[in-house]
């Protein structure tokens, strides 16, 4: 997942961060997300956390966005990421104050999505054509000796706006899914954190190798879903 690129989402109200979230995750990206200023610091000082591009407001509790602009130029130019504020300030003075602290961008609230997503391809440097939405299906591995089911979801193949498939950042042919942490698989799959259905399927390995795919469950066009299943069955190993 290190190849992703990471948003972090700095806003006190919930519903936006959410919105914001649910965008950026629809274009493939990795999220952060920050309710207060001290929150943000936090993150911003943390080199271990890749972080591509933040987006603040401006009137975060704690520490206010002009404050986190004046201590983000030193982390900034270490850690190479862009600073795009997206506020609902309507004041002129404190728009140019944001402006005069060296931001990539400024997004005046309420935004446009598919503005916003243009504006983060452009910071980014993404290509259009290389903009991933996961499609995410369910599979199901079936011991044939025990007949024990363990159910696991996890995102198996993308989508590319030019409707291309694009096979998941985990390559199943080289990787077995049972490698993978709880932590991990929740990372990856957005999968809830279920230790109960991880201990089945490892119990299970245990006993027997051998596993089957036997059902894809998708929520798309059929023909989407035809695909999906077919790449399932040819490349899905464990």
């Amino acid at each position: 997942m290190s190849d992703f690129k990471t948003v972090v989402i700095a806003d006190d109200v919930p519903d936006i961060r959410e919105y914001l979230k649910d965008i950026v995750e629809e274009m493939g990206l990795t999220t952060i997300c920050c309710a207060t200023g001290k929150e943000l610091v936090d993150v911003i000082k943390n080199e271990n956390l890749t972080k591509d591009l933040i987006f603040l407001d401006l009137s975060m509790p704690e520490m206010n966005g002009l404050e986190i602009l004046k201590i983000i130029p030193e982390y900034k130019q270490k850690q190479k990421f862009k600073v795009c504020v997206l506020s609902g300030h309507k004041e002129q003075k404190i728009i140019d104050k944001a402006l005069e602290l060296k931001i990539d961008d400024y997004i005046s609230k309420p935004f446009d999505r598919d503005i916003l997503i243009n504006r983060i391809r452009n910071l980014l440097g993404i290509d259009k054509s290389s903009i991933v939405t996961f499609a995410f299906a369910k599979v199901e591995f079936k011991c044939k000796t025990l007949n024990l089911p363990a159910v696991i979801e996890f995102s198996l193949v993308g989508l590319s706006e030019e409707g291309t498939i694009i096979e998941s950042p985990v390559n199943f042919k080289e990787q077995s899914i049972l490698s993978f942490s709880c932590s991990e698989l929740h990372k990856i799959a957005n999968m809830p954190k279920d230790d109960y259905k991880i201990k089945v399927m490892k119990s299970a390995l245990k006993k027997d190798n051998i596993y089957e795919v036997t059902t894809v469950f998708v929520s798309m066009p059929e023909f989407v879903a035809q695909r999906i299943r077919s790449f399932a069955i040819k490349n899905v190993k464990v």
